[in-house]
This record gives structure tokens, C-alpha cells and sequence, in this order.
């Protein structure tokens, strides 16, 4: 009984530092995305993450293209919340319940290139920390 408790204990541990690496913010957010997926073609686009965890900002960005210039990148929406409560599949400009629409949105323009992001919250340093993006086309 002993041997299997002491196992069983051991089993818990490695399982409680795999979830929990420190690097990140350790609150049940997302860790590691993959993919990030734009349903571009949806008028608006659907943004969704696998897996299905939290995130505490996302946000989209027109990008410049105009390799002679200065950088003109500008950000077209911004939601955020206080804790990674921000699930997949969200609709950009529908801003998602609990969150607050920082940057308001912007009409998506035909031809031109926005990069999706999302990020997550780490309550300990009271920082955002990237997680994932993908640019898309606007069709």
C-alpha cells in the first residue's frame, strides 16, 4: 500500500509541473496554441485557437506593406480582459462577454493584410504574453 501511495504521489507531482511549466501564467490559460485559425471568407471573421483555453487579449492588426517606408502597421480592434476568460471561436468587433473592446473595430478592407493575435495574462508580473498569430488576407 505504501509503495502504491508513494507511486501515486510521484504520478501527481510530474503531472502538476507538466501543466505548469513557470514559464507562463500558470491559471489554467493557454500555454501553447496551435494553430490559430482566420475563417477570413465570414463576414465578420471568425478567430478560434486550439486548444480551447483562455486568453486575456486579442488583437488585430492591418500590416503595411510598403517595403520602402516607414513601418505603418496599425492596430484595427483590441479586446481585453482582466483574467484569460476570452475563449475561441470569437467574431471580430463582437466583443466577447466579460471583455472590454479597447480599440474599437475597424472595417476589414479588400486585398489588404491583418495579423490576428492573442495573448494571455500573467497576474503574477502583470504582463501580456504573445501566444499565437496568423496573418490573413482579406478577400
Amino acid at each position: 500500500m505504501k509503495r502504491f501511495s508513494l507511486a501515486l504521489l510521484a504520478g501527481l507531482a510530474v503531472a502538476v509541473v507538466a501543466c505548469d511549466d513557470g514559464a507562463g501564467p500558470g491559471d489554467g490559460a493557454c500555454e501553447a496554441v496551435t494553430p490559430l485559425s482566420i475563417d477570413e471568407a465570414g463576414t465578420p471573421p471568425n478567430i478560434a485557437w486550439t486548444p480551447a483555453c483562455g486568453v486575456a487579449r486579442v488583437e488585430v492588426t492591418r500590416l503595411d506593406n510598403d517595403a520602402g517606408g516607414p513601418n505603418t502597421d496599425e492596430t484595427v480592434w483590441r479586446v481585453q480582459a482582466a483574467t484569460n476568460i476570452i475563449n475561441p471561436t470569437i467574431q471580430y468587433g463582437v466583443v466577447p462577454a466579460g471583455a472590454t473592446e479597447m480599440i474599437p473595430d475597424a472595417t476589414l478592407v479588400s486585398g489588404e493584410q491583418y495579423r490576428v493575435a492573442i495573448y494571455v495574462f500573467d497576474s503574477p508580473t502583470g504582463d501580456f504574453f504573445l501566444q499565437a498569430s496568423a496573418t490573413f488576407t482579406r478577400p
